[in-house]
């Protein structure tokens, strides 16, 4: 099947969730994206794969305000109840901040970031 719409999740990770790495992340999200019923796109061939682009992955133990999916659908969805679902899917530390329909075709996520800002913050003990 085509795929007939493509989206834009922007999520936080913030808490113990920051210790786990990138490709447990992503499968942590494919499941989630299944069991919201969300209408994913698979590539074609022997190992399908779910259609979708992360933005870079973050160093380990890194916390994180702003970091997107692109995921393409088999079906248009309604954003706003797709959200709700997502997120009550998702473990503690993981949250949906907004979710935005995207031209089908367009640049992808890596393309368009251009810079990263740390932030780091330090606590003395004396």
């Amino acid at each position: 099947m085509n795929s007939v719409q493509r989206v834009r999740i922007e999520y936080s990770k913030n808490g113990p969730i920051r210790y786990i790495g990138h490709l447990d992340l992503m499968h942590t999200f494919f499941r989630a994206l299944k069991r919201a019923n969300l209408p994913v796109s698979y590539t074609q061939g022997f190992n399908p794969r779910i259609k979708c682009s992360f933005s870079p992955a973050l160093p380990l133990g890194f916390a994180s305000e702003a970091e997107y999916i692109e995921l393409y659908l088999d079906k248009k969805i309604d954003i706003s109840s797709s959200t709700g679902n997502l997120q009550k899917e998702l473990p503690q530390g993981l949250t949906v901040r907004d979710m935005e329909k995207l031209p089908l075709f367009g640049k992808s996520n890596n393309v368009k970031i251009k810079t990263v800002t740390y932030r780091i913050n330090l606590q003395l003990h004396q």
